[in-house]
């Protein structure tokens, strides 16, 4: 049975996210600014650690040069180095590596939806390549090293988990006010996205659907909070403790 204390704190939550931007809805303009800042101010920041740093202005590249351009939110270690521009506290460049997770904040995702899908294609071109680190999931924590790779002929040839594409990739969760009309549409959306997208989560409706990476989570009503924080709080695992040659870079 779910713990009632947390659901109805989560209820709260959920429905102070809704009060607040209804109360912007009118304007179009304040709705989309609003609810982004709104979400950051009265949710991810105050549940996210202090150890994980939340930039709205920055860019992330990877060893090979690929590079996003501005993204919404990225939630990044922060213990992990990122570079500045001098003078300037926002604009950070950071490292593939060193990002938990992007975050993407839209008003409508139905009417968004092109410019959710642009952002994964950007996120998508990444390649990150963690060297080794413990990686703590839902079922648990599990040691993994990379690259290490086993040629012996004589041992069965290992099958790639789902979750394997969080150690390559940066997860990349979007977060809708209003959107679609049923569950079964976002499960469509994201199942169309064909991997580009960790999670949608629509707050008018309450749902929360998670890709196979993060175990095809489903969670609806104050739950879907819940299930939006366990995979970020997952996609964060395989960075907390990595291992990455930033050298790569130079080279």
């Amino acid at each position: 049975m779910p713990n009632r204390y947390v659901v109805e704190r989560l209820n709260g939550l959920l429905i102070g996210l809704n009060a607040t931007y209804a109360a912007t809805a009118a304007s179009a303009s304040a709705a989309k600014g609003a609810g982004r800042a709104n979400f950051i101010d009265s949710f991810l920041k105050q549940v996210i650690p202090p150890s994980w740093r939340i930039s709205t202005n920055g860019e992330i590249t990877d060893s090979a040069g690929a590079k996003t351009g501005e993204l919404d939110i990225i939630i990044e270690n922060g213990f992990f180095p990122s570079l500045p521009v001098i003078g300037i506290e926002s604009s950070r460049l950071y490292f593939a590596e060193g990002v938990a997770a992007v975050v993407e904040v839209k008003s409508n995702l139905q009417g968004q939806w092109t410019e959710v899908l642009a952002t994964g294609d950007k996120l998508e071109a990444l390649e990150r390549h963690i060297k080794g680190g413990i990686m703590g999931g839902s079922s648990g924590p599990l040691v993994f090293q990379v690259p290490g790779i086993c040629s012996d002929p004589n041992l069965p040839k290992m099958q790639p988990m789902p979750e394997d594409i969080i150690k390559k990739k940066v997860p990349y969760f979007v977060v809708g006010y209003k959107g679609w009309s049923n569950q079964q549409t976002i499960v469509a959306k994201l199942d169309e996205a064909q991997g580009r997208i960790s999670g949608i989560l629509q707050l008018d409706i309450g749902y929360f659907a998670g890709s196979a990476a993060f175990d095809s989570v489903r969670a609806s009503g104050a739950l879907c909070l819940l299930g939006f924080l366990n995979s970020v709080n997952e996609a964060s695992s395989y960075v907390k403790a990595a291992t990455a040659d930033l050298l790569s870079y130079g080279r």
